[in-house]
């Protein structure tokens, strides 16, 4: 058999498992996700529009001194006020722990209506649990 066969063979058997390990592990989701749906509200009325978004916080009971709690969920504010969260792949959900709460307007478009309630009021946090979620979340006006 030619040498070039050899070294061809002998590369596929050392790429082909170390691929296969290298793929499997980051396939998995570090920390555990909740489905999470809810409704943002401004002024008691449903918000039309924007981008809800939850970004875990760092709880030293829970993670104790590992400063990666989890990545964001992100969902789109319908123009009934529902959203549902994403995470990783579509509605699957948020990190579970607790979160600080941010908008955005920034996914508008120019003709969008101008929205009465801009940010969330301070210090605004929301715990995701084990199982399905439905929060509630109130905005602040200007």
């Amino acid at each position: 058999m030619p040498a070039w066969i050899n070294r061809v063979l002998g590369f596929n058997l050392l790429a082909i498992p170390l691929f296969l390990c290298c793929t499997i592990g980051c396939s998995k989701k570090p920390f555990p996700l909740a489905y999470t749906s809810g409704i943002c509200t401004c002024n008691g009325e449903p918000m039309s529009g924007g981008l809800i978004i939850l970004s875990p916080i760092h709880d030293p009971e829970i993670h104790g001194q590992k400063r990666l709690v989890g990545k964001s969920a992100q969902g789109l504010i319908q123009p009934d006020g529902s959203f549902v969260l994403t995470t990783y792949k579509p509605n699957d959900g948020a990190v579970i722990g607790k979160h600080a709460v941010e908008l955005s307007l920034s996914v508008l478009e120019d003709d969008a209506p101008k929205q009465p309630c801009k940010t969330v009021g301070p210090n605004v946090t929301v715990e995701v649990l084990p199982g399905k979620n439905t929060l509630e979340i109130e905005l602040a006006g200007k």
